[in-house]
């Protein structure tokens, strides 16, 4: 109601193979393209940033304490998750996902006329005006894990898994927020990244 001008579209396609789990093995893997973008059409209350976002793509921002400034779009994803039953019932598995990174949006404080204290203002370090929301990206973000799992069966239905997982198995840091005051000495270094390799060791009980 408040603004009959704005509007976003999203497209997309996604291809999707799976592998039923038969003759000891199976596979579920996925390819998702997308492009969400919103466009303003000058309803935008702040017209100096209206042209860097007027165009650029829909990134809703993370909350939280410590987890703000990660603004979640990705253009492009992959996934995949295999299994093979080795003898003795012994199972391995694993899944690889990667995907674009997510979206930096490069800001500085500035004093204009009219907004009282220093506002942002976001765009390009370059001073590019054709920039937009979503140009400037995270590095390629990508993450492998694997299982290992041994089944004890106990009775016609029953039986014991015992398995140990590896979380970020190549141990990768990959940059989930970087600095983006484009006034400070640290513009684009890492501020957060991937949890390191993880190992966990279970028992599940089925019956």
């Amino acid at each position: 109601m408040n603004y009959p001008n704005r509007y976003d579209t999203y497209k997309a396609v996604q291809l999707v193979f799976t592998k039923r789990l038969s003759k000891k093995w199976m596979l579920d893997s996925s390819v998702t393209l997308s492009s969400w973008k919103e466009y303003y059409k000058g309803d935008y209350v702040d017209p100096q940033n209206v042209r860097y976002y007027d165009g650029g793509v829909v990134a809703p921002g993370s909350g939280g304490s410590g987890l703000t400034g990660i603004y979640v779009n990705s253009r492009w994803q992959f996934k995949f998750t295999g299994l093979y039953q080795l003898p003795f019932g012994v199972n391995v598995s694993g899944t690889f996902v990667a995907r674009e990174g997510y979206v930096i949006r490069p800001d500085l404080y500035v004093q204009r006329d009219g907004y009282g204290d220093p506002t942002l203002l976001y765009g390009s370090p370059t001073g590019d005006a054709s920039q937009k929301f979503g140009d400037v990206r995270l590095p390629t973000f990508w993450m492998a894990s694997l299982r290992l799992e041994k089944i004890f069966h106990t009775g016609e239905r029953s039986y014991v898994a015992v398995s140990v997982d590896a979380f970020n198995t190549t141990n990768s840091a990959h940059a989930l927020k970087q600095q983006t005051r484009m006034t400070s000495a640290s513009y684009l270094q890492d501020m957060r990244i991937l949890n390191p390799r993880v190992f966990r060791f279970g028992v599940r009980f089925n019956f």
